[in-house]
């Protein structure tokens, strides 16, 4: 099994904030209310269209680790802005976190998309 900070949107999404979540074993997204965040079981390839039903046309969501061009229906408004995967994105909590000697932490790069 990959570490959880692997795929940190999907374990969250599907364990133990499934219940603020909406989707089906492809993809997911936390309930309209929450984090505007999208999740996939494999983020090489994700399926947008698992989740069209569950967007609305102009809603802006947050994707990690997924690169390519924007599936139809959906469009790309942020290529990458990077993402650590802590408790904070903060630099300082980061050398915090290392000193408390936890190791598990991963960077990615996030994209913002919006579907048309």
């Amino acid at each position: 099994m990959k570490h959880l900070l692997d795929n940190i949107v999907w374990h969250a999404l599907t364990g133990p904030q499934a219940r603020f979540s909406a989707g089906g074993d492809e993809a997911r997204r936390y309930a309209r209310g929450f984090s505007p965040i999208l999740g996939f079981a494999d983020q090489a390839r994700p399926n947008f269209a698992a989740l069209t039903a569950l967007c609305e046309t102009g809603e802006h969501f947050y994707t990690d680790r997924w690169s390519g061009a924007a599936p139809g229906g959906w469009h790309i408004d942020v290529h990458e802005t990077p993402l650590l995967h802590v408790m904070s994105s903060n630099v300082g909590a980061r050398q915090l976190y290392e000193r408390m000697g936890f190791r598990n932490v991963r960077e990615s790069v996030i994209r913002v998309i919006s579907r048309d």
